[in-house]
């Protein structure tokens, strides 16, 4: 009696087994739609799924969605990975739209399985878990941001060398944005197609001068031009500038083997001193083949600044603290021949000088009069200061200026003039300014007495 008791108990826990796992059988639903990832339009909620079975039809299909990859369901209620919506169809796809249950917008995890056999006892495998996104109906639209908006790529004739450079594409709007780029056509245009969802999509092109895939064409030499399609791919709502074009231009060189020539730069206009660590370099440099290019800088040999298009000035930032200071340059031209580096020097002196008048001074009025004075500039300096003297009456009245041109600092300068003042009592100041601009912190003085 005891043995019928535990058979029955067995029979029981199997009829519960099969209950609660029936998917133990035949092949997985295939062909799910939407794919792994996708994006769904809030009003667009649409699954569909292929019945791979060979054990005969099935009688229903059961759906279940999470927030997580984890989906199980059990019959007695206890549910697990957040599940959010369940269903039982007898065809192979559901329209949640339809149905009144539309997700709300985020991340979400699905899959499906099959019943069929006496009393739904037997079943499917479960197809694998697949994620998909809803989107926002309401989201404000994207807009398709390029970096940079064109290319213009120069190459030398018949050179099957790639030159590539990067574009960068983001959304500048709101949303998110879904966007394609179309296969090119164009043969000397290189670059990756495809689509992307990314915050910010780096896509690589490059350009060679050749009409041909297998590079036997070489095109002649002149300028040639193409775009880059960005388009719209299912943004919802769509992108307010799809698509969105990004020019591009090869200009193709005739062959050039010979670098820039006469290459030179100058800081600050070859001045021997500043007081400014922001400076303008002058530059020059020819290329008679393929044209000026670009110019790189440095202010330690070898550490370069990035290649910037040839110009004849720049703005340019000198190395930090006073003292002589260097700038290297180098020059290519439009097909990248390279010059010789160049490089010049200027002294940074922030320094402001100090003046003296050391003697006085006495002359007879209509006679020739005689001013001594000292410009004091502690190192580093441009080696020589300007002066000007302005003499007084001693009510401090301005009676008579004068002008000196740059002299050595640091040792005793003087001035002449055919003293013409009225006869008395008279005080000269002494004002600089250093080779690299900075004015006197200290004026000097001293008696003029005119007899």
């Amino acid at each position: 009696m005891k043995r019928v008791v535990m058979g029955a108990a067995l029979g029981l826990l199997v009829f519960v087994v099969v209950l609660v796992s029936p998917m133990v059988a035949g092949a997985t639903p295939n062909n799910l739609n939407p794919a792994n990832g996708a994006s769904l339009a809030a009003n667009a909620q649409v699954f569909t799924w292929g019945d791979n079975a060979t054990q005969g039809p099935v009688d229903h299909w059961w759906m279940e969605i999470s927030t997580s990859p984890q989906v199980d369901y059990y019959p007695w209620g206890y549910f697990s990975g957040g599940l959010v919506f369940t269903l039982r169809a007898t065809t192979a796809s559901a329209n949640l739209n339809a149905l009144g249950r539309a997700l709300a917008p985020g991340t979400y995890y699905w899959h499906v399985g099959g019943y069929y056999g006496p009393f739904g006892s037997l079943g499917t495998a479960w197809s694998n878990v697949q994620s998909f996104t809803i989107r926002s109906a309401t989201a404000t639209a994207p807009k398709i941001a390029v970096n940079p908006t064109s290319f213009s790529l120069d190459v030398e004739y018949n050179d099957p060398t790639w030159q590539s450079a990067n574009l960068a594409i983001s959304n500048s709007g709101g949303g998110t944005l879904y966007f394609a780029i179309p296969t090119f056509d164009v043969m000397w245009l290189g670059a990756a197609s495809g689509t992307s969802t990314g915050i910010v999509y780096t896509l690589p092109i490059a350009v060679r001068p050749f009409s041909d895939a297998s590079a036997t064409a070489p095109l002649p030499p002149g300028t040639y031009t193409t775009n880059i399609t960005v388009q719209d791919n299912g943004s919802s709502p769509p992108a307010t500038n799809s698509p969105r074009l990004v020019p591009v231009t090869m200009k193709v060189w005739a062959t050039d083997n010979t670098a820039p020539t006469g290459t030179s730069v100058k800081i600050a206009g070859g001045k021997s001193a500043t007081r400014k660590a922001a400076v303008t370099l002058s530059m020059t440099a020819t290329d008679s083949g393929s044209k000026m290019g670009e110019m790189r800088f440095a202010n330690v040999a070898g550490q370069w600044s990035s290649w910037v298009p040839y110009a004849s000035t720049r703005a340019w930032t000198l190395a930090a603290g006073d003292g002589t200071k260097t700038v290297y340059a180098q020059f290519r031209d439009n097909v990248g021949n390279e010059s010789g580096v160049v490089f010049d020097t200027i002294i940074v002196d922030k320094t402001k000088p100090t003046t003296k008048a050391p003697y006085s001074a006495r002359v007879r009025r209509g006679r020739t009069a005689t001013l001594r004075y000292r410009v004091m500039d502690a190192a580093p300096n441009g080696g020589t200061a300007k002066a000007t003297i302005r003499i007084k009456t001693l009510r401090g009245k301005t009676v008579k200026t004068i002008r000196a041109s740059y002299k050595p600092v640091n040792t005793t300068q003087r001035v002449s003039f055919r003293c013409r003042l009225a006869k008395g009592a008279y005080k000269f100041y002494v004002y600089a300014v250093d080779r690299a601009g900075n004015s006197q912190s200290r004026v000097g003085w001293n008696r003029l007495r005119v007899r």
